[in-house]
């Protein structure tokens, strides 16, 4: 079963337009929420470096790294058990879910090396 991330993904988008200021899209903010968020997108550039940097990760091809999907990791370790035709052991299944899928020799991120 997948998680619906509409809701979540409709708020992205509205803060992102409130950040903009795309008021007529941010009607359903309380008014003092929204006093707030507009002098966090003004003055504080953490805040704005962030924002930028979460918009860029948001629409990147390379968005999740991990290949195993939304099963957990036992679950995934039993499938691979049965696809082997043997018992899969957890440094297995590691390299299974973290690995390109283009290329089974490169992990997706070097900090798996």
């Amino acid at each position: 079963m997948q998680k619906d991330l509409r809701p979540l993904e409709s708020y992205t988008n509205s803060a992102d337009d409130a950040c903009e200021g795309h008021d007529h899209l941010t009607i359903w903010f309380r008014p003092n929420i929204k006093k707030e968020l507009d002098i966090n997108f003004s003055i504080d550039e953490r805040f704005k470096c962030r924002r930028l940097t979460n918009r860029t990760n948001r629409v990147s091809p390379r968005l999740s790294k991990y290949t195993g999907g939304l099963a957990i990791f036992m679950k995934r370790k039993n499938r691979l058990s049965k696809s082997l035709e043997r018992e899969a052991t957890l440094a297995k299944t590691f390299k299974y879910t973290h690995m390109l899928k283009a290329n089974k020799e490169r992990f997706a991120d070097k900090r798996f090396v």
